[in-house]
């Protein structure tokens, strides 16, 4: 069985410089790893070994498969939590379309689907 690594918690346990080279290398793809890491191991040559034993240690220490998340999803996910933050302070839409490289008609795209996001809570 293979578990989905989430990217928050690869940041966290493994730092965001080993998170971002194992994204680089095998974003989208499946992965074992397993319960003891040596200095050679495939994760230990892309992360450092340091950080491929915290991730093995927060799997459980057990050999694991995982799917690494794809680097441009967690793109998607940065870019668009920074627009919510820019929305949310109350930043025009065309400062928001300057700081994203955007136009401001997609600004206004994004802010008509958040809000319909916001109503299907109700």
């Amino acid at each position: 069985m293979t578990e989905w690594l989430k990217l928050v918690d690869l940041v966290e346990v493994a730092g965001e410089k080993a998170a971002l080279a194992l994204l680089a290398a095998k974003g989208g793809q499946s992965i074992y790893v397993p319960g003891r890491l040596a200095a050679d191991h495939e994760l230990a040559v892309i992360m450092g070994l340091e950080a491929a034993r915290a991730l093995s240690d927060h799997l459980g220490g057990r050999g694991v498969n995982v799917m690494v998340p794809r680097a441009a999803t967690s793109e998607w996910h940065r870019r668009r939590a920074q627009t919510s933050a820019l929305l949310s302070s109350g930043a025009s839409e065309s400062m928001i379309a300057r700081e994203m490289k955007v136009t401001t008609r997609a600004v206004q795209r994004f802010k008509q689907r958040r809000r319909g996001d916001q109503m299907k809570l109700f």
